[in-house]
């Protein structure tokens, strides 16, 4: 069957789609900070509300500078690399650094030399336990320093040398951080609240990623090199883990240059031509009980 999917090169660039996707990924963050600015309260529910609400607001600025780093939000490379390093130093990304790590990841993808190999278990043999452990570890800050060390560290990956943080990146980072710790704390009246912010992202932005890093890309023995999993929309899910048809992994993977808006009719026309099977779960969460069942209890 002749396929109409697009071809590898950028096509059909809708610079409004990108402003919506800016739009939704920067928003919550923005009403986040404002809310709680405003309505701050120091009991510990409110704190824990505070933690969960920053980290999974700032969780999905990773959709803008995904799809910045694939120069796919806008036609102009210019306004993607203007936008992203914008949205990274919200979040405390090096958008170089970060599209250095992700350019290596797609080339390398399910291989040991992959920068996010590690972010679904690698190599290595696992049992049930090691693996809801392997889930559950950046919720008590174990992923944050590994994170820190490939983020901010001196890192070679394959023979190339990763973009240094630059002291203007430093420079802006730390600017905007002061505009956010003024709006988080309400004019410094509760200056305590930034800490809940680094909190949320150390721990449940973390998480959340782990959790669709393992849907999307987990083999129990690493069949396949550049192996990639897609999921059928799932509301919930789509709230939670995933916005700008982040859902349909295996496609992106497969067309990393197409915009993100393509992606739903590009996998309904792969499926037609057999290039992509069907998942193996309607939903991340359920791909990652089926993991878990085909582990052993014990090695």
């Amino acid at each position: 069957m002749e396929s109409n999917a697009p071809s590898k090169s950028r096509v059909d660039i809708n610079d409004w789609y990108g402003v919506f996707v800016v739009l939704k990924s920067t928003l919550p963050l923005v009403a986040s900070m404002t809310f709680i600015g405003s309505f701050y309260s120091r009991s510990i529910s409110w704190v824990i509300i505070c933690v969960c609400l920053l980290g999974w607001s700032g969780y999905r600025m990773q959709f803008l500078l995904h799809d910045a780093s694939h120069h796919t939000l806008f036609r102009s490379r210019r306004a993607n690399e203007v936008v992203g390093r914008i949205g990274g130093t919200m979040v405390g990304v090096d958008y170089d650094r970060y599209r250095f790590t992700h350019m290596w990841h797609h080339r390398k993808n399910g291989q040991e030399s992959d920068p996010q190999f590690p972010d679904y278990l690698g190599m290595g043999a696992i049992t049930k336990s090691g693996f809801i452990r392997f889930v559950i570890e950046p919720l008590y800050g174990a992923r944050l320093f590994p994170y820190l060390k490939r983020e901010l560290g001196n890192r070679t990956l394959n023979g190339y040398e990763a973009p240094k943080s630059s002291p203007l990146w430093w420079s802006q980072f730390v600017s905007t951080q002061a505009l956010i710790l003024l709006l988080l704390s309400s004019n410094l009246s509760n200056p305590e609240t930034i800490l809940f912010f680094y909190v949320g992202l150390a721990t449940v932005s973390l998480f959340l990623a782990r959790i669709r890093a393992l849907a999307e890309h987990q083999q129990l023995g690493q069949e396949e090199t550049d192996y990639s999993r897609s999921h059928r929309f799932n509301l919930f899910e789509w709230f939670v883990l995933y916005d700008a048809n982040f859902n349909f992994h295996a496609e992106h993977h497969l067309y990393p240059n197409t915009q993100s808006r393509k992606l739903k009719s590009l996998a309904i026309e792969l499926r037609k031509n057999g290039t992509i099977k069907d998942p193996l779960s309607n939903s991340m969460v359920g791909t990652l009980k089926i993991l878990y069942e085909k582990l052993p209890s014990r090695l």
